[in-house]
């Protein structure tokens, strides 16, 4: 199984917030590790998680406050990947749970994977 490093790639399975819901289904870069109740400062953001740990990834996303290609998700939000390609060509349905409730149904088509070149 793929372990959480940085630099390693991971797909975003849930978020907590409404503008984060956006990005279910992406696959983002795992960039710093932000465990709870410690400050973390990286790349212009500052965020002190007091829920779960965090991480601070980058990708074609954006933060709930406006910061374009970083963000900060749960680290029960992220599958790491080992290989970029395992998810290629796969179809997913993921229900998104909220505070413990269903919220609604995701279906997640074919995932787009770009390497780094």
């Amino acid at each position: 199984m793929a372990k959480f490093e940085p630099g390693k790639l991971a797909l975003i399975i849930g978020a907590r917030t409404e503008s984060g819901r956006r990005f279910i289904g992406k696959v983002v870069t795992l960039e710093k590790f932000a465990p709870v109740g410690k400050l973390t400062i990286h790349r212009g953001m500052n965020c002190a998680p007091t829920r779960d740990d965090c991480w601070l990834v980058a990708g074609d996303i954006e933060s709930f406050r406006g910061h374009q290609g970083i963000a900060l998700y749960a680290q029960k939000h992220l599958i790491p990947l080992e290989d970029p390609d395992q998810f290629r060509d796969k179809e997913f349905n993921v229900d998104l749970y909220i505070g413990g409730k269903k919220v609604m149904p995701c279906d997640i088509k074919p995932i787009i994977v770009r390497s780094k070149s």
